[in-house]
């Protein structure tokens, strides 16, 4: 009964979230088509008091989610979280494995770097960090909005 109660809840999720589903598009990640996205200055005007962020692909920009919205779900659909924010998912919001929907919480800034990966990241600014951990202290610390980005945005580097 629990499991048709959720999965009512979600249609009637998705069929009340018109403009969520108009900024962050239904598709998978198939590499970025950025004429499938909207003019820069139609989202910036639909949105004037959200960040713009890019969306879950890393393709399109579209209009952040706020603190205490929706975000996440499949492919995004919900949104994603302005640069700030982190969107946080209940371990109860999953279902088959896949984030049902989550809330855009503040993010926790750590100041020192908990995992030891080595491999470094690109950052969608340009620039090489030492790991995923480093680009993300950035991020979160520093309020940079940086994001990793494939490594031929960076180029060969150190």
């Amino acid at each position: 009964m629990e499991i048709v109660f959720r999965y009512l809840a979600v249609v009637y999720l998705v069929l009340q979230l018109p403009l969520e589903v108009k900024t962050a598009p239904l598709r998978g990640c198939d590499g970025c088509d950025t004429g499938r996205c909207e003019n820069v200055t139609l989202v910036q005007e639909s949105c004037p008091e959200a960040q713009l962020v890019l969306d879950t692909c890393g393709c399109c920009t579209i209009c952040g989610s706020r603190f205490g919205e929706p975000c996440g779900g499949a492919y995004g659909y919900l949104g994603t979280c302005e640069y700030d924010l982190k969107c946080t998912v209940h371990p109860s919001e999953y279902l088959n494995g896949v984030n049902i929907s989550g809330i855009c919480t503040r993010a926790v800034c750590r100041k020192n770097c908990t995992k030891r990966a080595r491999d470094r990241v690109c950052g969608n600014d340009g620039m090489w960090y030492r790991n995923i951990c480093a680009l993300r202290q950035s991020k979160f610390c520093k309020g940079t909005k940086v994001s990793e980005a494939d490594s031929e945005v960076c180029g060969r580097g150190l």
